[in-house]
């Protein structure tokens, strides 16, 4: 299972930290030419894997026809080790954005399942995407 690197974690831990005790929060500081960013905190406490984990989603959107369209949408699974090291474990499971849809991690009948490339690829992904983020939001 891959996390996401050093850099994406830090970039994530400011928007956990701007959220502060709220469920939501929605950053809109790119003007006209950038989405702005939605994060959600969709999930307290479930155990992943043995761990003591809050599922979060950050997204993208736009609107197409009066729909609201994911570009991208992810969850993420954020594993608090503070009692070990100083950082977040922060692991992507989901990415979808209006063509495609991928579970790389998920739950089935009480056991986590993963797609090992799938979710490789889903790391390597948000970890430039945090990186944008970080520019595109001020962070």
């Amino acid at each position: 299972m891959k996390s996401l690197n050093k850099t994406a974690s830090r970039i994530f831990a400011k928007l956990i930290t701007q959220m502060g005790q709220a469920d939501y929060l929605k950053l809109d500081r790119g003007g006209s030419a950038i989405m702005p960013l939605s994060i959600e905190k969709l999930v307290h406490e479930v155990d992943f894997a043995g761990n003591n984990a809050t599922i979060y989603s950050l997204s993208h959107y736009f609107e197409q026809n009066g729909d609201l369209v994911p570009d991208p949408d992810m969850t993420f699974a954020v594993i608090d080790q503070k009692k070990v090291s100083k950082n977040l474990l922060i692991i992507p499971l989901t990415f979808q954005n209006s063509i495609y849809y991928t579970e790389a991690i998920f739950l089935k009948a009480d056991s986590w399942q993963i797609h090992p490339k799938q979710q490789a690829d889903l790391a390597d992904f948000a970890n430039n995407w945090l990186k944008n983020i970080q520019w595109q939001q001020d962070l």
